[in-house]
Protein backbone atom coordinates (compact mmCIF):
# COMPACT_ATOMS: atom_id res chain seq x y z
CA UNK A 1 0.00 0.00 0.00
CA UNK A 2 2.92 2.88 0.76
CA UNK A 3 4.49 1.81 -2.53
CA UNK A 4 1.03 2.58 -4.35
CA UNK A 5 0.77 5.85 -2.54
CA UNK A 6 4.53 6.66 -3.45
CA UNK A 7 3.99 5.75 -6.92
CA UNK A 8 1.08 8.21 -7.00
CA UNK A 9 2.40 11.18 -5.26
CA UNK A 10 5.33 10.69 -7.50
CA UNK A 11 2.91 10.68 -11.05
CA UNK A 12 1.16 13.51 -9.47
CA UNK A 13 4.69 15.28 -9.18
CA UNK A 14 6.10 14.98 -12.06
CA UNK A 15 3.04 15.71 -13.79
CA UNK A 16 2.38 19.16 -11.95
CA UNK A 17 5.67 19.94 -10.98
CA UNK A 18 7.19 20.44 -14.35
CA UNK A 19 8.34 23.32 -15.92
CA UNK A 20 5.84 24.09 -18.44
CA UNK A 21 8.10 25.94 -20.91
CA UNK A 22 8.29 24.92 -25.15
CA UNK A 23 11.76 23.49 -26.28
CA UNK A 24 13.16 24.75 -29.22
CA UNK A 25 15.90 23.04 -30.75
CA UNK A 26 19.55 24.74 -31.00
CA UNK A 27 18.76 25.84 -34.18
CA UNK A 28 15.29 26.58 -33.39
CA UNK A 29 16.61 28.90 -30.96
CA UNK A 30 19.82 30.17 -32.97
CA UNK A 31 17.74 31.42 -35.70
CA UNK A 32 15.61 33.65 -33.28
CA UNK A 33 15.54 37.29 -34.81
CA UNK A 34 15.18 40.70 -33.18
CA UNK A 35 13.99 42.80 -36.37
CA UNK A 36 16.20 41.43 -38.82
CA UNK A 37 18.99 40.72 -36.77
CA UNK A 38 19.39 36.94 -35.41
CA UNK A 39 19.74 36.91 -31.62
CA UNK A 40 22.78 34.91 -31.12
CA UNK A 41 24.69 38.05 -33.36
CA UNK A 42 23.51 40.16 -30.59
CA UNK A 43 24.53 37.77 -27.80
CA UNK A 44 28.19 37.51 -29.14
CA UNK A 45 28.72 40.64 -29.70
CA UNK A 46 29.79 40.54 -25.67
CA UNK A 47 28.65 44.04 -25.07
CA UNK A 48 31.57 45.23 -27.36
CA UNK A 49 30.05 48.76 -28.66
CA UNK A 50 32.32 48.34 -32.12
CA UNK A 51 30.99 44.59 -32.74
CA UNK A 52 27.27 45.96 -31.77
CA UNK A 53 27.10 48.77 -34.12
CA UNK A 54 28.32 46.61 -36.94
CA UNK A 55 25.86 44.43 -36.20
CA UNK A 56 22.54 46.97 -35.19
CA UNK A 57 23.72 50.20 -36.81
CA UNK A 58 24.89 53.38 -35.70
CA UNK A 59 21.81 54.47 -34.05
CA UNK A 60 22.44 53.22 -30.22
CA UNK A 61 22.92 54.60 -27.40
CA UNK A 62 25.23 52.92 -24.35
CA UNK A 63 24.55 53.40 -20.86
CA UNK A 64 27.33 52.24 -18.35
CA UNK A 65 27.02 51.27 -15.02
CA UNK A 66 29.95 50.83 -13.08
CA UNK A 67 28.31 50.63 -9.95
CA UNK A 68 26.10 47.89 -9.72
CA UNK A 69 25.92 45.61 -6.96
CA UNK A 70 28.28 43.05 -7.56
CA UNK A 71 31.29 45.42 -9.23
CA UNK A 72 31.16 43.91 -12.29
CA UNK A 73 29.27 46.95 -14.23
CA UNK A 74 26.67 46.45 -16.92
CA UNK A 75 25.68 48.12 -20.32
CA UNK A 76 22.28 48.98 -21.30
CA UNK A 77 21.84 48.95 -24.89
CA UNK A 78 18.94 51.17 -26.28
CA UNK A 79 18.44 50.82 -29.90
CA UNK A 80 15.08 52.71 -30.79
CA UNK A 81 11.85 52.73 -28.51
CA UNK A 82 11.33 48.94 -29.11
CA UNK A 83 14.64 47.01 -28.63
CA UNK A 84 17.09 47.66 -25.14
CA UNK A 85 19.38 44.57 -23.57
CA UNK A 86 21.85 44.57 -21.15
CA UNK A 87 25.11 42.66 -20.42
CA UNK A 88 26.50 41.96 -17.18
CA UNK A 89 30.21 41.42 -16.10
CA UNK A 90 31.73 43.97 -18.61
CA UNK A 91 34.12 45.07 -16.26
CA UNK A 92 35.03 41.43 -14.63
CA UNK A 93 38.44 39.77 -14.69
CA UNK A 94 36.94 36.76 -13.57
CA UNK A 95 33.45 36.40 -16.41
CA UNK A 96 32.95 37.01 -19.88
CA UNK A 97 30.67 39.81 -20.63
CA UNK A 98 26.98 38.08 -21.06
CA UNK A 99 23.51 39.30 -22.09
CA UNK A 100 21.50 38.68 -19.19
CA UNK A 101 18.02 40.97 -20.26
CA UNK A 102 16.29 42.07 -23.72
CA UNK A 103 13.16 43.35 -23.99
CA UNK A 104 11.85 43.92 -27.11
CA UNK A 105 8.24 44.75 -29.20
CA UNK A 106 8.81 42.09 -31.84
CA UNK A 107 10.45 38.83 -32.48
CA UNK A 108 10.45 35.85 -34.80
CA UNK A 109 10.63 32.70 -33.28
CA UNK A 110 10.34 29.01 -35.45
CA UNK A 111 9.82 31.74 -38.45
CA UNK A 112 6.63 33.15 -36.93
CA UNK A 113 6.89 36.96 -36.89
CA UNK A 114 4.80 38.07 -32.67
CA UNK A 115 5.02 41.43 -31.82
CA UNK A 116 3.34 43.26 -28.92
CA UNK A 117 -0.73 43.08 -29.16
CA UNK A 118 -1.01 39.96 -31.00
CA UNK A 119 -2.84 37.33 -29.90
CA UNK A 120 -0.58 34.47 -28.57
CA UNK A 121 -2.97 32.49 -31.31
CA UNK A 122 -0.18 33.60 -33.98
CA UNK A 123 1.86 31.30 -32.61
CA UNK A 124 0.26 28.24 -33.72
CA UNK A 125 -0.12 25.10 -31.16
CA UNK A 126 0.34 22.75 -28.94
CA UNK A 127 1.99 25.42 -26.56
CA UNK A 128 2.78 25.16 -22.85
CA UNK A 129 0.84 28.10 -21.10
CA UNK A 130 1.73 29.11 -17.65
CA UNK A 131 -1.13 31.20 -15.94
CA UNK A 132 -0.29 33.45 -13.82
CA UNK A 133 -1.57 34.78 -10.48
CA UNK A 134 -2.75 38.11 -11.56
CA UNK A 135 -4.70 36.30 -14.42
CA UNK A 136 -1.36 37.02 -17.26
CA UNK A 137 -0.38 34.29 -18.98
CA UNK A 138 3.24 33.84 -19.88
CA UNK A 139 4.86 31.41 -22.96
CA UNK A 140 8.38 30.33 -22.39
CA UNK A 141 10.80 29.57 -24.99
CA UNK A 142 13.82 27.88 -23.80
CA UNK A 143 16.39 26.04 -25.62
CA UNK A 144 15.77 22.03 -25.33
CA UNK A 145 15.58 21.82 -21.71
CA UNK A 146 17.62 24.66 -20.80
CA UNK A 147 15.82 26.38 -17.79
CA UNK A 148 19.19 29.15 -17.32
CA UNK A 149 17.94 31.10 -20.48
CA UNK A 150 14.55 32.28 -21.90
CA UNK A 151 12.17 34.43 -23.95
CA UNK A 152 8.81 35.18 -22.07
CA UNK A 153 5.81 36.06 -23.87
CA UNK A 154 3.99 37.40 -21.47
CA UNK A 155 -0.14 38.03 -22.27
CA UNK A 156 -3.18 39.90 -20.51
CA UNK A 157 -5.96 38.43 -19.57
CA UNK A 158 -7.18 38.38 -23.17
CA UNK A 159 -4.34 36.54 -24.70
CA UNK A 160 -2.99 39.77 -26.11
CA UNK A 161 0.76 40.10 -25.82
CA UNK A 162 1.93 42.97 -23.99
CA UNK A 163 5.66 41.92 -23.26
CA UNK A 164 8.21 40.39 -24.97
CA UNK A 165 11.57 39.72 -22.71
CA UNK A 166 14.55 37.46 -22.50
CA UNK A 167 16.33 36.82 -19.11
CA UNK A 168 19.23 34.86 -17.81
CA UNK A 169 18.32 32.93 -14.62
CA UNK A 170 20.63 32.72 -12.30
Amino acid sequence: MKNLLFIILLIMGTQYGVAQNNELTIEEFESIEIGDVLFTDIKNTNGNETLLTLVLGPDITFIDNNDDSNGEGTKKVLVNSSLEFVFTNINSDEFNPELFYLKTNSIEIKSISISINNHYSILGGPLQIRNNTDGTKSIIYTKLSDDCCAFVLETNESGFITKIEYFVWT
